[in-house]
């Protein structure tokens, strides 16, 4: 039977794994074991109603991510006070152990919750870490509807650590690393489990990352083994910071004290890993970037990792399978502790979550955002659920001599169109800097190609449903001609539909108005003060207003204007506090679409 695995992980600290060192793997859940491995009838876990749509899917998980839940977790989280690998394994209330157990315990909550859908299970394994022998990966998976599908792996390193790496007394809350990517992990164990995808889903927490990458590295084992082919790792990890430290492993930020709540990093190693993250990246901006209440860019990073570290998804990268990293566009700290100066929290007993300003007894003042860390959950959720449609990567060669440059197709055509990423070599970006198309041809000279300059090419098919497949692993060349000029892609796709699935809770204008009447993004989001609403009809309609208001319901502007048939366009100039603000589109007193922008003076 053919299996596959997609991994998301999401860790902190890593160094570069060299040989499994680890023994014994057992799934100690004999039924979880053989779920990963296809051995199970779908009928057996399937939903008394099922939801398999891609955009209701996506569309659903983004209105039920809370940053409630995920300061929940963290919070948790942190009252283990030292989650590291060789800590206590016998209390009830601090340690890795009572940790792992609690982990254990929210996914068996959350199954209870969605028709006990979801099978948890530990992966224990052996190795001598901290002068502990034996450790156990915490996981629970959710079956697919075809178990030939294989599975996507939700995975982010719970253990934490101190300046010293098995000091398992310190106070080691471990919130940015990785606090921050276990909380992701719960949170989409919570919310997706209600869905029906055809790949099965298994969300993880790994030990071990911070001695040397052991729980992945045992995962990843246990994959080969089994003979189950792994089709992507998402390695999420230090994913909920947004403050730049005096040191960052880079390319990071800029400055010490430098906020980015707007940017994720990705990084790849060149070949099908870095492919997939294009494949990721394309079609997020293309689908969901515009719809969410404060888009986020992805940072495509020419590197498998930060500069002198290291992270989970290594071992699977290692082991032949795609792997790619997630983490946050700042980063406090380097984790260099033999610098005497060094003050930053990554890997110290500073890494907690946030402080008491006010002296109340009360957490006021956070180190990791809620709500950014929440976007970067729905990020890893829409790849999650895209891999489905994921097409294969077509084969090309790079022609490169003195009259050409340009990608030649290898065997057989497997699409009508093709698509080329084209980019100059830069140390801290792999972002294609322009893309092309071709149909109808086994060749396709680039253009805009500028001679004696040194370019990565890569080559993407198109499907008949118009989805990009992941990108092929990349040649680069240093061209020898300059070429003729011409457009690019610029990709055009309908982003996804969710104003459909979120507008039927309101009382809408006709029946089922969201297909005369559509409430699009205003732009700019984020915004100094003034913003542009945007909405779609199909039809004239006549008086209606746009009502702007505070986070407590407080109207401060009311914007009147008369519907036409088209794009109509309305304008706000004001000045506003900083602050998220709601934007309400009424039909007479009827609501037709509720979104969000950000001011930020």
């Amino acid at each position: 039977m053919f299996r596959i695995l997609l991994l998301i992980s999401f860790l902190s600290f890593g160094i570069n794994n060299l040989l499994h060192c680890q023994s014994n793997l057992l799934v100690t859940n004999i039924e979880a074991d053989q779920i990963l491995k296809g051995n199970y009838d779908p009928s057996n876990y399937a939903a008394l109603s099922v939801i398999n749509d891609l955009t209701e899917i996506v569309c659903g998980i983004k209105e039920e991510i809370s940053s409630d839940s995920l300061k929940s977790y963290l919070e948790k989280l942190s009252a283990f006070y030292n989650r590291n690998t060789g800590s206590d394994t016998i209390s009830e209330t601090i340690g890795i152990g009572a940790t792992r157990r609690w982990a254990l315990k929210k996914f068996e909550a959350f199954s209870a919750a969605h028709e006990n859908r979801l099978v948890s299970s530990y992966l224990q394994f052996d190795a001598d870490i901290c002068g502990v022998p034996q450790h156990r990966n915490i996981f629970s998976i959710l079956p697919g509807s075809d178990n030939a599908k294989g599975v996507v792996i939700i995975e982010a390193h719970v253990d934490s650590r101190c300046e010293s790496s098995c000091d398992d007394t310190c106070k080691a809350h471990g919130m940015e690393d990785n606090g921050s990517g276990s909380a992701l992990v719960l949170e989409l164990a919570r919310v997706m489990s209600k869905y029906t995808f055809p790949h099965s889903i298994v969300f993880m927490l790994t030990i071990g990352e911070e001695q040397g990458l052991h729980g992945a590295d045992a995962f990843s084992q246990y994959c080969v083994n089994a003979g189950i082919q792994v089709i992507a790792v998402q390695n999420n990890d230090v994913v909920g910071g947004i403050l730049c430290g005096q040191t960052s492993s880079g390319p990071s930020c800029p400055f010490e004290n430098h906020i980015d709540s707007t940017h994720v990093r990705v990084f790849s190693a060149n070949g099908p890993s870095r492919g997939y993250g294009h494949f990721l990246k394309l079609l997020y901006e293309k689908k969901l970037m515009s719809i969410m209440e404060v888009p986020m860019s992805i940072e495509m990073i020419d590197q498998e990792d930060r500069a002198g570290r290291g992270g989970d998804h290594i071992p699977f990268r290692e082991d032949g399978f795609i792997a790619i990293r997630f983490s946050s566009a700042n980063e406090h700290g380097d984790a260099v502790l033999t610098n005497s100066n060094y003050t930053d929290r990554q890997h110290t007993s500073s890494d907690i979550l946030g402080v008491d300003t006010d002296m109340d007894g009360l957490l006021d003042s956070f180190f990791v955002d809620f709500n950014y860390l929440a976007r970067n959950v729905l990020i890893n959720a829409f790849g999650a659920t895209m891999v489905s449609i994921m097409p294969p990567a077509p084969t090309f060669q790079l022609i490169n001599s003195g009259s050409e440059f340009g990608v030649q197709l290898l065997g057989t055509p497997q699409y009508n169109t093709y698509r080329v990423g084209v980019r100059h070599i830069n140390v801290s970006s792999a972002n294609y800097d322009t893309l092309y198309s071709f149909s109808d041809t086994n060749y396709f000279s680039i253009p805009n190609i500028g001679a004696q300059n040194l370019y990565r090419v890569s080559l993407a098919g198109v499907d008949i449903n118009g989805v990009t497949s992941i990108f092929a692993t990349e040649t680069y060349g240093l061209s020898q001609v300059t070429t003729a000029t011409a457009s690019i892609d610029n990709l055009n796709q309908d982003p996804l539909a969710c104003f459909n699935v979120s507008n039927q809770r309101y009382n809408l204008y006709e029946n089922n108005s969201f297909n005369i009447v559509r409430l699009l993004p205003c732009e700019p989001n984020p915004t100094g003060g003034s913003v542009v609403f945007k909405i779609e009809s199909t039809k004239d309609i006549g008086s209606s207003s746009i009502s702007i208001t505070d986070m407590l319901g407080n109207e401060v502007a009311r914007l009147p204007f008369h519907i036409q048939k088209g794009l109509n366009e309305v304008a706000f100039e004001g000045t506003l506090a900083t602050a998220i603000y709601f934007y309400t589109l009424y039909i007479g007193d009827m609501i037709q679409g509720v979104n969000k922008f950000v001011c930020v003076q």
